[in-house]
């Protein structure tokens, strides 16, 4: 288990799904006041981990429990709404309509010219990071 605390919710370039898959995020956005913040918090939360996993290990004795409440966690929509804050590629494809009928985009890539980010998916994803003022996109291999 690994406990990753930011001030921001975590992003990851993960697309095997192998981390998506087993992370759990916890969003606290409520910014704590300064004169209100615990200088000994981190101290108080490495004290109490072991407790936590041992609830936790006691809680999800049973793997297809543990299964199935993490498959509910994943399908809400404030775990869409992390992970789409988080990731943009899936974010990106939040804006998108499934159509039944073959009527869509084509895949490209980035050596097709002219630019075209109606006709070939990876420029409309493209035209999105730029648009969002974002670096790094992922690559089709």
């Amino acid at each position: 288990m690994v406990l990753a605390v930011n001030n921001n919710a975590m992003s990851f370039s993960d697309r095997s799904g192998g981390v998506s898959r087993r992370r759990v995020i916890f969003n606290f956005s409520e910014i704590v006041p300064e004169h209100e913040r615990d200088p000994f918090l981190r101290d108080k939360i490495a004290a109490e981990l072991p407790v936590i996993i041992q609830h936790l290990l006691y809680r999800f004795a049973d793997p297809k429990d543990a299964r199935r409440l993490l498959a509910e966690q994943q399908k809400s929509e404030e775990a869409l709404d992390i992970k789409r804050g988080t990731d943009s590629f899936m974010d990106f494809c939040g804006y998108l309509i499934a159509s039944d009928e073959a009527d869509g985009m084509l895949i490209g890539n980035a050596e097709i010219m002219p630019f075209n980010p109606r006709k070939y998916f990876y420029h409309a994803y493209f035209a999105y990071m730029k648009g969002n003022n974002l670096d790094k996109p992922i690559s089709v291999t």
